[in-house]
């Protein structure tokens, strides 16, 4: 499989993590790894998403935390779209 732009070195990743790190609405993907000194960092930015409209909604406490477990339900043109705020996870 040719992934392009994405192939890696042959390395351990330590970490991951996806984030709108620039804020257009598209989600970006950062990978660490543990294996070399310095640690190398790899960015990847989707392509071709340009012209997309996207809504952002951004659920808080009343103290400004985000709110963690809250339920968004979005409906546009007959369509539901649900999402939960989590923490995410790690290790």
């Amino acid at each position: 499989t040719n992934v392009g732009d994405a192939a890696e070195v042959v390395s351990y990743n330590s970490g991951a993590a996806v984030a709108d790190l620039d804020g257009d609405g598209v989600l970006e993907l950062v990978l660490t790894r543990a294996d070399r000194n310095p640690a190398p960092i790899s960015l990847y930015k989707a392509a071709g998403h340009e012209g997309n409209h996207y809504v952002r909604i951004v659920p808080r406490t009343r103290w400004g935390a985000p709110a963690r477990g809250a339920l968004v339900v979005m409906t546009r043109d007959g369509a539901r779209f649900t999402r939960v705020i989590d923490a995410g996870s790690g290790y």
